[in-house]
């Protein structure tokens, strides 16, 4: 779709190297319904910016095939440059929690089909969590994905959710706390979340 209002305004490009350069400024907030508006997001709980790109070889508009590209940037950081937004994620959560579970699943094999939804639940006792005598919850500050290189491309995204158990019954009550999409490397959450059951679908 055509945007009605143009908010962006063109300042350079070079293509040099197999490498093209766009520069270009707008207003942080356009007040404009079909822009974003971007978010000050130097507290590593505000989500960085997600971003998107496609581009072609003539003037002609049309699919892109595949060159695209998708990612993340987080516009005003404080962070050392030398650090990746995940590991700038995973030194704060270091730096601010009492310990740390992974949830994984390490013995899957994807199947040859186009699609497919894989549900994993484990329960509160299968997450093998030191916790202190008489503590029985924990309080979650937030969350890093973890993907294997090999399995990256076959990714598309996973839900994370809390439910009392793994019936099938507590599975229609389920409360979404996490959503992963490529491109995005993680957040840190001011949300206190009871652990219970912890589902990727």
């Amino acid at each position: 779709m055509e945007d009605d209002c143009q908010d962006w305004t063109l300042k350079e490009t070079t293509t040099t190297d197999g490498w093209m350069i766009v520069e270009f400024s707008r207003l942080l907030d356009t007040q404009d319904n079909q822009d974003h508006s971007i978010k000050k997001d130097v507290n590593l709980w505000s989500p960085a910016t997600r971003i998107i790109a496609a581009w072609g070889d003539s003037d002609d508009i049309s699919y892109h095939g595949q060159k695209k590209a998708r990612g993340s940037v987080r516009l005003f950081a404080t962070h050392s440059n030398e650090l990746s937004e995940m590991e700038a994620q995973i030194e704060t959560l270091e730096d601010q929690s009492d310990g740390y579970f992974d949830f994984t699943e390490d013995n899957f094999t994807i199947p040859a089909v186009d699609t497919h939804y894989e549900d994993v639940c484990k329960e509160f006792d299968m997450l093998n969590l030191n916790l202190p005598e008489g503590q029985s919850m924990v309080t979650m500050i937030g969350v890093v994905p973890l993907i294997q290189d090999e399995s990256a491309q076959f990714v598309h995204h996973f839900i994370v959710s809390l439910q009392k158990d793994c019936t099938e019954e507590s599975a229609l009550t389920k409360t979404m706390v996490y959503a992963w999409a490529p491109g995005d490397e993680g957040v840190r959450t001011l949300l206190f979340l009871f652990v219970m059951c912890v589902m990727i679908t």
